[in-house]
Formats: C-alpha cells, sequence, structure tokens
C-alpha cells in the first residue's frame, strides 16, 4: 500500500482484496501477472476544499472607498496555472 502522504487528499478507508495470478506460462521464467478484484469493490478519494481570503488595506490616504484592481493567479501544486470553475469561479490560466 503506498503511504498517504498528499494533505490535499481525502483517503477512502475502505478495504479492497485484489487477486494476483503470477504464472510462467512459456516455462522461460518471464513471469505473467494476471490482477482481479470484485467490480463491487470500490473506493473514492477526494480532494479536500481550500480558501481564499483577500483583504485590502489602504495605507498613505484616507479614501478607503476608491476603487483598486486585484490581481490573482491560481497555481497547482507543481506552479502549473489552473483552468476550471472552483466553488462557482471560473478560473482560466491562472
Amino acid at each position: 500500500m503506498t503511504a498517504r502522504t498528499d494533505s490535499t487528499i481525502n483517503y477512502d478507508a475502505n478495504t479492497i482484496k485484489v487477486h494476483v495470478d503470477v504464472s510462467n506460462p512459456t516455462g522461460t521464467g518471464a513471469l505473467v501477472a494476471r490482477v482481479g478484484y470484485s467490480p463491487d469493490d470500490t473506493f473514492a478519494n477526494t480532494t479536500k476544499t481550500g480558501a481564499l481570503t483577500v483583504t485590502k488595506i489602504v495605507t498613505g490616504t484616507s479614501n478607503t472607498w476608491r476603487s483598486f484592481t486585484l490581481s490573482t493567479s491560481f497555481m497547482d501544486a507543481k506552479s502549473t496555472p489552473l483552468t476550471g470553475t472552483y466553488s462557482g469561479v471560473s478560473v482560466n490560466n491562472g
């Protein structure tokens, strides 16, 4: 079993039995493995949701209601820009 080390994943706790049949069909030592499991045995890992909070702090003026532009970048763990919809927010190329 692989260690569950990705903190962004909710790991399913189901145990699934797997049958592995290893044979030597040609007699030459070139082994062949066949893996089987019940189609009723399933698991579903899910990603954990995150949160983003943005706060505007105004310094150097008393006009705290002035418009401003905010730029954000959304990247995955490998710094690749994300594209998709996340909790109703559309992201295109980071």
